[in-house]
């Protein structure tokens, strides 16, 4: 039986790899924006820590007058404005992670969408070919309802009180 549904993902081998490859580029790639992003956190708190407004390459307009005591004293807001630049490129990087990380979904989605019904149909035809399977193996023999209940475990019989306890409210 491994061999029937095993020989139906075959089929399928070269779009499933072309996922894969996809799926291993999405990964890097967001793999190297998260670090980058921490590494750039890292780096934004040290220079807020060290309190030197003119290592934080900020935007002149950022810090005119009061906007640049603000800026030093808020934590926050000194996170969001120190070096605009590498957040740039940051921001550019997040972009590319969700690109594809969205192509990734829209290949599975395809993937799926495509093969539904074969599958579907494959794994049907393969359930009926079982069940003849196991017909010739272990033959159906008929049971008296006193032998069922002979083996019924504590769950089962606690179902069965509490089916036959709803139907003598329905009644």
């Amino acid at each position: 039986m491994k061999d029937r549904f095993g020989s139906f993902f075959v089929y399928y081998h070269n779009e499933l790899e072309s996922l894969k490859a996809l799926a291993a580029l999405q990964t890097r790639i967001c793999s190297d924006f998260l670090k980058k992003e921490e590494q750039l956190y890292l780096k934004k708190e040290r220079l807020f820590n060290e309190g030197k407004l003119l290592n934080w390459n900020l935007d002149p307009e950022d810090v005119k007058g009061e906007a640049g005591l603000k800026v030093q004293g808020d934590k926050e807001l000194a996170m969001k404005l120190i070096l605009p630049k590498d957040s740039e490129k940051l921001k550019e990087q997040y972009i590319s992670c969700g690109y594809y990380t969205n192509k990734l979904l829209e290949g599975t989605h395809y993937l799926m969408v495509k093969n539904y019904r074969t599958m579907r149909k494959h794994f049907k035809d393969t359930a009926e070919r079982s069940v003849y399977i196991m017909r010739d193996v272990t033959p159906f023999i008929p049971v008296s309802y006193t032998h069922l209940r002979a083996h019924e475990t504590r769950h089962d019989l606690v179902c069965r009180l509490l089916l036959e306890k709803k139907k003598k409210k329905k009644k």
